[in-house]
Formats: C-alpha cells, sequence, structure tokens
C-alpha cells in the first residue's frame, strides 16, 4: 500500500511538465491578436438599408456599388457646369462610425465642389462597416466621368 501511494505521488509529481502550468501574459495575447488582424480590410461593407448583411463580401460590394450609383446618378444629372470637353472627378467619401456618408474632398477643374456639398448633406444612412463586429469608418475614393451632352 505504502509503494502504491509513493508511485502514484512520484508519477503525479514528475508526470507535470512544466510548460503546461506556465503563466500567459495578456499583454503577449493582445500583440499577437492585434498583430493577426488586417486593418486593411473590413469584414462586412457599408450597406444600404436593401442590401442583405448576411451576403458573402462580393455580393456585399456589388450592392453597394450599385446602390451608391443609382442614389448619386440623379443628382449628378442635374449639376450645372461649364466645360466644353468630358472631365473625371475623384470624389474622396468615408462612411463613419454612425454610417453617415461625408464628402471629405473633391478633385476637379470644375467648380462644382458646392454642389456636391449640397447633394452630400442630404446622403441616405448606411449600416456602418464592420470590423470583428464593431462599426468602423471606412474611405475610399469613387471617380466620376463627367461626359457632354451633344445634341443633333
Amino acid at each position: 500500500m505504502k509503494y502504491l501511494l509513493l508511485t502514484s505521488i512520484c508519477l503525479l509529481f514528475f508526470g507535470c511538465k512544466k510548460e503546461d502550468f506556465r503563466k500567459v501574459d495578456a499583454q503577449s495575447i493582445a500583440e499577437k491578436e492585434i498583430k493577426s488582424i488586417n486593418l486593411k480590410e473590413v469584414d462586412q461593407f457599408p450597406l444600404f438599408k436593401t442590401c442583405d448583411e448576411t451576403a458573402n463580401m462580393t455580393e456585399q460590394r456589388i450592392c453597394f456599388e450599385k446602390e451608391i450609383h443609382q442614389w448619386l446618378k440623379p443628382h449628378v444629372d442635374k449639376l450645372r457646369y461649364n466645360t466644353e470637353k468630358a472631365d473625371t472627378l475623384q470624389l474622396f467619401l468615408s462612411i463613419d462610425r454612425e454610417g453617415t456618408l461625408v464628402l471629405d474632398s473633391l478633385i476637379s477643374e470644375l467648380k462644382v465642389k458646392e454642389q456636391f456639398d449640397s447633394i452630400f448633406m442630404n446622403s441616405p444612412k448606411f449600416y456602418p462597416a464592420q470590423k470583428r463586429g464593431v462599426p468602423v469608418k471606412v474611405s475610399f475614393q469613387l471617380p466620376l466621368i463627367l461626359k457632354i451632352n451633344q445634341t443633333l
């Protein structure tokens, strides 16, 4: 009986590895987790209310692009500008954590900044982009080609 008890104690003492009881530092876990996050990509695109949030990323992107185009086109068709040639505008947009669309800047030779400011003051609300279930701000560039209407 003594041998059995002594053998059991020895097995317990020598059977446990020191690495199994190693204290894990919370800071090192957090640093490892932060390094694994790709901050240049979101898990979910910003979405209009008509888009399916359960769709895959490709379908979400397509829905977002289609809906923003449908919303912006009537406004762009009403723009008044004076030019004799086609021009490409570069719109720099962002959607904040609350889902508000903001015109950050606009690059163009045309004087249309004030008109675009008024357009984006009444922009629709979005479901914001998400990263790991947390709403995040996203910024993107939208090239916009303005063509000259030629009537015959």
